[in-house]
């Protein structure tokens, strides 16, 4: 779905003790894949000091029928406490932050808690990331707003509004994957694409 309105609502937060199981893994809030050693580090840690930071989810109120918490950020943090509840039995509620914000408020969220973490993100997923707010929100963000939350650059952010004109002129979905949108025919392998947007991005900073 594209979103043309400009984002309003201003973000309100609140902390709270919810169970893992009442926290949604929504794909399109998915920022990163699942690091294992990382979630085995923060396991340890979470055996040693018994709590970890609150993860941030979204209160999402779109459909009244079904209310969700989304992950927004925290989803190493969540594996943890799912490890430790498997392994203890025990079903302890987490530290959770939730946020009630509109859509594309909470999408900017994600991007910006994941583009500042700690754990960097890889190259492919800023430009996942980068996609999927410019095919969104392209009419609700500015340029400046796409590059200051994901961190990919403005020629980048340039090339995928171009794209994503030529995709909804030509009647296309997006897959949620640059290296696969980024042309009419995907390569095989991204390796190709990723390495011009790499020279792209490199050129710009330059």
């Amino acid at each position: 779905m594209t979103i043309t309105a400009k984002a309003t609502a201003t973000p309100s937060y609140r902390r709270a003790y919810v169970q893992p199981r009442e926290i949604t893994r929504d794909p399109a809030f998915t920022v990163r894949d699942i690091r294992e050693d990382h979630v085995r580090t923060l396991y340890a840690a979470l055996r040693n000091s018994g709590r970890l930071d609150p993860v941030l989810v979204w209160e999402d109120l779109r459909d009244p029928d079904r209310l969700r918490l989304v992950l927004l950020d925290g989803q190493h943090i969540l594996a943890a406490y799912e490890n430790q509840r498997r392994k203890t039995k025990v079903a302890k509620g987490i530290p959770v932050r939730i946020v009630t914000c509109d859509e594309i408020t909470a999408h900017r969220l994600a991007a910006q808690r994941n583009s500042r973490d700690k754990l960097p993100l890889t190259f492919a997923e800023k430009m996942n990331l980068a996609w999927r707010l410019v095919w969104l929100a392209d009419a609700a963000l500015s340029k400046a707003d796409i590059v200051g939350d994901t961190g990919a650059s403005r020629t980048t952010v340039h090339n995928m509004r171009q794209r994503r004109r030529a995709m909804i002129a030509a009647g296309k979905q997006p897959t949620g994957e640059w290296w696969r949108d980024a042309k009419d025919t995907p390569p095989e392998q991204p390796e190709e694409t990723d390495m011009e947007a790499r020279i792209a991005e490199l050129a710009d900073t330059l």
